[in-house]
């Protein structure tokens, strides 16, 4: 069947080809025995030289089967790949294929009207303030963060450098009342003396204990505040 079909669709072409050429010979026996003259003579040689007359069948559809069968792989296609595909011309050209009338079976849909460059424009406008604020905005934070890490730095030094400054005084008093124990008071035994100086001693040292101790503290914290500041 599909052989036959191939031949009848051959066939019919070099008929329709040998009816130009007849035509061409007598261009008026196209609308002799018409009532109407849709056609001028030099319009209707000019179509026979531009075009050819082939059957409107297509050879490899032997039967409605056929057509429906390539519709509904072209549908499928369509459905597995939406983005691809027009699905009003999908539908359209399978209803042709089963020799189907499409007029009147699909809503109409309006064009989207093309977009309004002063609008694009605006918008885009804004768009790119919108961003020159966000990033004014985190470069303020930013700046902030960092002079608030400054000032507990200098908070912490300043804090460490009165208490350091409290210590020396401790020390210069004692200092002072160690002179006076032992240059001002002639009278005390030289046993009273000695106690006072190994008192004094005592007291001198744990005072330097502690200064050393306090400076200790005052670095690890400083490294400690710079390394949160780092990350």
């Amino acid at each position: 069947m599909d052989a036959v079909h191939k031949n009848l669709h051959a066939s019919q072409a070099r008929e329709f080809k040998l009816l130009k050429e007849r035509f061409k010979e007598d261009p008026e026996a196209f609308w002799r025995h018409s009532n109407k003259k849709p056609w001028a003579k030099e319009q209707f040689l000019r179509a026979l030289e531009n075009y050819d007359l082939v059957p409107v069948a297509d050879p490899n559809n032997p039967t409605i089967l056929h057509r429906i069968a390539k519709g509904a792989v072209i549908k499928s296609l369509q459905q597995a790949s939406p983005e691809l595909y027009d699905p009003t011309a999908v539908d359209m050209r399978i209803m042709r294929m089963g020799g189907i009338d499409p007029t009147g079976l699909f809503r109409p849909v309006p064009a989207p009207p093309p977009p309004d460059p002063r609008f694009a424009a605006i918008t885009a406008k804004a768009e790119a303030q919108k961003r020159l604020a966000d990033i004014q905005e985190m470069t303020a934070k930013i700046t902030a963060m960092t002079k608030l890490e400054q000032f507990k730095d200098n908070e912490l030094e300043r804090a460490s450098r009165e208490k350091i400054a409290g210590i020396k005084v401790q020390l210069e008093a004692m200092e002072i009342e160690e002179k006076k124990i032992i240059h001002g008071d002639d009278l005390l035994s030289e046993h009273v003396k000695e106690a006072n100086k190994l008192d004094s001693a005592e007291r001198r040292h744990k005072q330097s204990l502690e200064l050393q101790r306090e400076k200790n503290e005052t670095a690890k914290i400083k490294a400690k505040a710079k390394t949160t500041k780092k990350k």
